[in-house]
């Protein structure tokens, strides 16, 4: 598995500003958490959706790919940085 962190630059309260992605061999979405500038969370897997939140259904760009659009900033992440986040679903305990 692959893990990233993805910042949207934007000013758009109906749309995430940082998604935490976990990503498997073929870079398609496993897992996902969107973070709205409000503070609201969002969740997603193949069983779960929280929030509003969905998996992208194409494979997702290189970080070379995606730091060229100057409105992102997508850096990798660790498994335990990701799990931290993920670990904030509601009823996972407290944020």
């Amino acid at each position: 598995m692959n893990y990233i962190c993805i910042k949207w630059k934007h000013s758009v309260p109906s749309d995430p500003v940082i998604f935490y992605l976990e990503l498997d061999e073929q870079r398609f979405e496993v897992r996902r958490v969107e973070i709205y500038a409000d503070g609201r969370y969002g969740f997603a897997s193949k069983t779960e959706s929280i929030g509003g939140a969905g998996l992208g259904e194409l494979r997702t760009q290189s970080l070379n790919a995606i730091n060229a659009d100057p409105v992102f900033e997508a850096s990798e992440i660790t498994r335990q940085q990701f799990e931290q986040e993920w670990s904030k679903r509601p009823g996972q305990g407290a944020r």
